[in-house]
């Protein structure tokens, strides 16, 4: 679960000064996720992937994100 940026102790030093906050999504498809969690020499287990994954909620601005960026994935022949 994500913490609401404006209960987020770096984002309410960030407001303090001045900042905005931006939430960046990174656009990876589940299973490019699965691939390189196994690759690693310490894994996430695949159940907590898919928790996570089930449980996720677009940020909205709602939240108090001033702006969403969204990064579509890139295979490797894109890069």
């Amino acid at each position: 679960s994500r913490t609401p940026p404006r209960s987020c102790k770096s984002a309410k030093i960030g407001r303090a000064y001045g900042a905005k906050v931006h939430a960046l999504v990174f656009k990876t498809p589940f299973d490019v996720c699965a691939q390189r969690n196994a690759a690693r020499a310490r894994t996430v287990p695949i159940e907590v992937l898919e928790r996570m994954r089930d449980n996720w909620q677009e940020p909205t601005l709602a939240e108090g994100f001033d702006e969403i960026e969204y990064i579509e994935h890139l295979t490797a022949a894109e890069s």
